[in-house]
Order: C-alpha cells, then structure tokens, then sequence
C-alpha cells in the first residue's frame, strides 16, 4: 500500500537519526515525496518536515546537516544569560529562522513563509504541534496551513521546540507557546484521525531517550530539570503509543549515548557525531524493511 502520510517525533538534535530513515527508506522506494498527502511534526520532527517537503536531493540535504557548524546558530550573548530570570530562555526564534533560511532560499521562498503559502507551494497539509502553558491542564495547539494560515512556518517551528528555560516563549493574547512534546510528541493518532487515513498509508518514525537520565547525589540543577523534562515527553510518548503497538511502519529509533543536555550540544558542535546518527538511522530503516520482507513483498 502506497505511504501517503508522513509523522516525525520531537527529540532534540538526536532526531535527525529519523532523517536518516526516511532517506534509506525512499531510496529503496518505500515512500515518495511525490504521494505524500500530509505530514506531521514536532520540535526537531517539524523540522525534518519542512527538509522532506521541500523535495531537495539526498546529497544537498546531507551536507546541510552534516557540514553546517550548527553550534554557531546558537549565538548566546552573556546579557541573555544575566537576564533569563526576566526572558525564561537564552534563545530566541532567529536560531530557527537562521536554520530554514537557506533551504527556502534555495527554492526562491521567502524567508517568512507562512504556513499557508508553503501548502500552495507543495500542496503537502503540514501539522506542526506546541503546547499551550496557560490552559488549565495545558493544551495540544496543531498549526496547520487552515489553523494558523498567516503564521510564519519558522515561527510555527519555533513553537513547537520551545524548550522552557532555553528557548523564550512566544506569549499571544491568554495562550503561551512551550514546546509541542509536552502534549504530542510523535501526533500519530492526530494524523490518523484528521486525514481519516488508514494505518498502512501512515509511515511514523518516533526517537526515544538515548539513556534514562537518572538522578544522583551529584547531578547539577541543569540534570535534574533536563531529566524532568525528558521523563515527561516519555510519558507522552507511551500515552499517544499505548495499544497502538500493532500499527503497521511505526519504526522506533534510540539513539546510542545522546540523552544528556551536553549531548546534545556536542552533535550540534560535531559533525562526526551528527553522521553517526544519521548512518545509525538508515541502518535502522533497513532493518525495518528487512523485517517487513519489504523486496518480497513488494514482487507480490
């Protein structure tokens, strides 16, 4: 059965492991962009989106992410450090649209996209998830090119990765704008349900936690608050999973030694540790296809 539907999980700079996927698993002709109907995303899955739909060959993308000294998009002034009581982060939304800046370019799109005119451009229906602090038991926000249709697509990423305490929140009105994997880390089930798809046309990729960040006499502040944080979007991860272990091209990825908050600096900072990730995931998206006796079946 033909993939028409497309999910990616949050999980910080390890996830780029499901670019790797996704790339083993078109090139032996698993998918193609070009029967893509929608795709869903959150933090780093959101980003890894906007690279699939924008059709740019394997090779450019490759080098993109693996020479790109994407420690240097992270520019910390010291003032930010000083005033993060007063802003909650160090970071704000210009990292993320530093990031997407070279790929819109590349297809002669503006920098400040909106969500809307990237549907009209691909004609691929773009979910990104975030969270919404300020509700009661905090609240699943699905931007779309129907939800936010006039918000830029950077801005509707940078929503989605607002890491609390790293990043700065974006506050609108009464809603205030954290991270998407607090509420839908891998939104599986939203897609299922909005596109009314079945099972088999839905080919989802989710990264777990490289390691169980445990807690000890020792950890830093930092640790403690990254552990936390991590802890929780597994339990999300095993809510929106839970029964639904049986799904069909549901491939799980854990990345080897990446679950530490400095971890996840030293893949920005080393381009070999961003190539072992991304080698690690088309492995992993082989083995899925030697699993599923892909080649055979695919005769039948």
């Amino acid at each position: 059965m033909t993939i028409k539907h497309i999910v990616i999980s949050g999980g910080g700079p390890p996830g780029i492991i499901a670019y790797g996927v996704y790339k083993a698993l078109e090139k032996e002709g698993f998918w193609n962009i070009k029967d893509i109907k929608s795709i869903y995303g959150c933090s780093m899955g959101a980003i890894l989106s906007v690279f699939l739909i924008l059709n740019y060959k394997w090779e450019w993308l490759d080098d993109y992410l693996m020479k790109r000294p994407w420690n240097e998009l992270v520019n910390v002034d010291p003032n930010d450090m000083f005033n993060i009581y007063n802003t909650c982060g160090i970071v704000d939304k210009q990292v993320i649209y530093n990031l997407l800046s070279p790929l819109l370019k590349g297809k002669n799109l503006s920098e400040k996209l909106t969500m809307l005119e990237l549907y009209e451009f691909t004609k691929i229906d773009m979910h990104i998830f975030s969270t919404n602090m300020n509700a009661p038991l905090m609240e699943k926000i699905d931007i779309s090119h129907k939800t936010y249709p006039n918000i830029p697509v950077y801005e509707a990423i940078y929503m989605s990765s607002t890491i609390p305490g790293i990043f700065k929140p974006i506050c609108d009105g009464e809603k205030c704008y954290i991270d998407g994997g607090f509420m839908s880390n891998f939104p599986i089930n939203d897609c299922i349900e909005y596109q009314d798809a079945n099972e088999k046309e839905v080919l989802g990729v989710i990264v777990a936690s490289g390691r169980d960040n445990n807690i000890t006499n020792i950890s830093s502040l930092p640790n403690i608050y990254f552990g936390l944080m991590m802890k929780m979007i597994s339990f999300v991860n095993q809510a929106e999973m839970f029964g639904k272990e049986y799904k069909p091209n549901i491939i799980e990825c854990s990345p080897e030694n990446t679950g530490g908050l400095m971890d996840w600096w030293y893949i920005l900072e080393d381009e070999s540790k961003r190539c072992r990730l991304i080698g690690q995931g088309e492995k992993t998206g082989l083995e899925f296809l030697k699993k599923i006796n892909y080649k055979d079946e695919s005769k039948n």
